[in-house]
């Protein structure tokens, strides 16, 4: 356990108290590459700011927790620090979300580790898909990402000059 820890905080010992979790779930994000969101914080380069290694500071920026609210920061490209994080309602959530690239056909491409939209791993191959009046389409798969992305970069392109004429 991390030093600052064991402190009593709010008269509690650190792992006990209400906000312990929050913290512990906002550094796990940002330092832990098993944890589950790691692509989109961690490896994003998001990052928990030095003073809140400190869970005592982290409570004392951030007081007590409204009800129904949780830990949000105001841009998503930021660190975790009391400059950029408020309490918000999922509402406000919702609408703080980075913003996401759209396709031509109403698509919003997902993070993914090769790098290209659209193009997935599937075991040793590539998988191209691409968003389709509501539905993913899947246009094969491939044995390199150049193929995959080629592929739907041609359908694209078919697709659109179609919709032109």
């Amino acid at each position: 356990m991390h030093p600052h820890n064991t402190k009593l905080v709010d008269g509690k010992p650190s792992s006990h108290h209400k906000l312990y979790s929050t913290w512990k779930g906002m550094r796990e994000r940002c330092t832990n590459p098993n944890h589950k969101d790691w692509e989109s914080y961690g490896n994003r380069g998001i990052k928990v700011s030095e003073r809140w290694n400190d869970f005592s500071l982290f409570v004392f920026d951030m007081g007590v927790r409204p009800k129904n609210k949780t830990l949000d920061r105001i841009n998503n490209d930021k660190d975790y620090s009391r400059e950029n994080c408020k309490w918000s309602t999922l509402s406000e959530q919702a609408n703080n979300k980075r913003k996401r690239k759209h396709g031509i056909f109403r698509g919003a491409y997902k993070i993914n580790t090769t790098g290209c939209a659209g193009v997935y791993p599937s075991g040793k191959k590539y998988r191209s898909v691409i968003f389709v009046n509501g539905k993913n389409k899947h246009l094969g798969n491939f044995d390199t990402i150049e193929d995959a992305y080629s592929a739907r970069e041609s359908f694209l392109q078919d697709n659109l000059l179609c919709a032109l004429k």
